[in-house]
């Protein structure tokens, strides 16, 4: 799965990450969480790969510290809209059919908004 993301902010590069991995585990059972392991590349605005710019790895966490609401949207914590945790909300999605890439893209697009790119 790739996704388009902002430009590189003080070059202006187009950049794309790609999903390199998702991983589900817990250490205990309060420190569980869903882990995205995406990889950042940059490119052209042509979509020619720059290859001189190294490739970054980035690592987005689902855990029992974020709160969403009945969608899946971020909220803050003690939100009237805050139903679960971002953990809860995906394990309770595996229980369902679903297509793992909107949900994907919907951390990225957050993520992105937030600069966790950069």
């Amino acid at each position: 799965m790739v996704y388009n993301i902002s430009n590189e902010p003080t070059y202006g590069f187009k950049r794309k990450v790609e999903v390199a991995q998702i991983h589900i585990g817990f250490m205990d059972f309060v420190n569980k969480s869903v882990s995205l392991y995406f990889i950042v590349k940059y490119y052209e605005a042509d979509d020619t790969p720059i290859t001189i710019i190294p490739s970054k790895s980035v690592i987005l966490r689902a855990d029992n510290t974020t709160w969403v609401d009945v969608d899946g949207n971020i909220v803050e914590e003690g939100s009237i809209d805050a139903v679960m945790t971002e953990y809860d909300f995906f394990m309770m999605l595996m229980n369902q059919p679903i297509i793992i890439s909107d949900i994907v893209e919907s951390k990225v697009t957050w993520a992105d908004s937030l600069g966790r790119f950069n």
